[in-house]
C-alpha cells in the first residue's frame, strides 16, 4: 500500500490541510511579527510540527498497517491539540480587543440574561461533577473513537474522523481570529457570586481551564464541534457505544455554559460546525474515487462502510 491510493484520500486530504495550516501560520509569524505574541517561538514550534506531519506521512506508509494507523490517529489527535494552542498567539491579528459585549447584547436580546448567569440558581455539587464530567470525557472519547473507528470500518474510517476533527478545529481556530471572544471567566472573573465546587471530575475542568485554556479560545466551541464529530461517527459505526455516550455527549453543550468555558452561542455554532464537517467527509466518501477499494485493497469500501454497526456489538468489545 501506498499513502496515496484512492482509499486514502481523508489521510491525503487531512495531510495537505495539516500543511496548508501550518504554513500559513509560518508565513503569518513572518510578515507580522508585532501583531504575534512571540512569534519566534511560533515560527519554530509551526516549523517543527510541518516536518514531523511530512516525515509521518512518508515514514508510516512502511508500518504494518494496525501500527500505521495507530501513529497516524495519534498524530492527527496530537496535531489538533497543538493547533488549538498555536493559535492563540494569532487571535489579536486583526482586532486588538474582545467581543464578549457583542455577544452578551446578541444573547440577552432573546433570553434576557446570559445564560450562564442564570445556571446560577441551579448550581450544586452534585450538578457541577456531572456536567464536569461530561465536559472532560470527551477528552479520552477521541482517541477511543478512532479505535472504534478501525475495529468496525477500518483505516479508512479512521482517516475520515481524523480529517473532520482536524476540519472542525480549523474552521474554530479561524474563529478565534476573525472575532476573538474571551469568554465568561477570563473576560470578567469577578461576575459570578456561586462558586463552582465538586469533585475530581470539576477539578479536572479546572485543570483544562488553567492549564489548556487560554481567553479568546470560545467562538466557536471547539469541544462542542468535535463532540459533535464523535457523537455522529459513533452513530455511523457502532450504535450501541453511541447509546452508551449519547447522555455525555448531549451534556456537553450546558456544561460549557453551566462551566463558564463559552457562551451558549459558542456551542451552538461549534455543533453546527461539526454537523457540517462530518456531512462534508461523508460525501468525500461517497465519491466514486473513494469507493473502489478499501484501505486495505480487500473489500469495495461501499461494502464495508455501508451501516457496519449492524454486526453484532460483541466482536468489536
Amino acid at each position: 500500500m501506498t499513502p496515496w491510493n484512492p482509499a486514502s484520500r481523508p489521510f491525503r486530504t487531512a495531510v495537505r490541510l495539516a500543511a496548508s495550516a501550518l504554513t500559513l501560520l509560518v508565513v503569518l509569524a513572518l510578515a507580522f511579527p508585532a501583531c504575534i505574541d512571540d512569534a519566534p517561538a511560533l515560527l519554530r514550534s509551526c516549523a517543527l510540527a510541518l516536518a514531523l506531519v511530512m516525515l509521518v506521512a512518508a515514514v508510516s506508509v512502511r508500518l504494518p498497517e494496525r501500527w500505521r494507523t495507530a501513529v497516524r490517529a495519534a498524530g492527527g489527535l496530537a496535531l489538533v491539540s497543538f493547533l488549538f494552542g498555536a493559535v492563540s498567539g494569532v487571535q489579536h491579528l486583526l482586532f486588538d480587543g474582545w467581543f464578549d459585549d457583542t455577544i452578551i447584547r446578541f444573547e440577552t436580546t432573546f433570553t434576557g440574561i446570559e445564560l450562564s448567569h442564570w445556571l446560577e440558581r441551579f448550581v450544586h455539587p452534585a450538578l457541577t461533577e456531572w456536567m464536569m464530567f461530561s465536559y472532560v470525557i470527551y477528552i479520552p472519547l477521541l482517541p477511543f473513537t478512532a479505535w472504534i473507528c478501525y475495529r468496525c470500518a477500518g483505516e479508512h474510517a479512521v482517516y475520515e474522523y481524523i480529517l473532520a476533527l482536524l476540519g472542525v478545529n480549523l474552521l474554530c481556530d479561524a474563529g478565534f481570529v476573525l472575532f476573538p471572544v474571551a469568554s465568561q471567566l477570563f473576560y470578567d472573573p469577578g461576575q459570578y457570586s456561586v462558586a463552582l465546587t465538586g469533585g475530581p471530575f470539576t477539578m479536572a475542568a479546572e485543570w483544562v481551564r488553567a492549564t489548556q485554556h487560554f481567553p479568546g479560545g470560545s467562538l466557536p466551541s471547539p469541544h462542542n464541534a468535535a463532540g459533535t464529530v464523535v457523537l455522529l461517527t459513533l452513530w455511523r459505526h457502532h450504535r450501541r457505544w453511541a447509546y452508551a455516550f449519547l447522555p455525555m455527549l448531549v451534556c456537553i453543550l450546558p456544561s460549557t455554559v453551566y462551566g463558564r468555558f463559552h457562551y451558549i452561542s459558542d456551542g451552538l455554532l461549534g455543533i453546527a460546525i461539526g454537523i457540517a464537517v462530518f456531512a462534508l467527509t461523508t460525501a468525500l466518501r461517497r465519491a466514486p474515487s473513494a469507493s473502489r477499494v478499501d484501505a486495505r485493497g480487500l473489500l469495495p469500501i461501499r461494502t464495508r462502510l455501508r451501516p457496519s454497526f449492524r454486526i453484532p456489538a460483541w466482536r468489536f468489545i
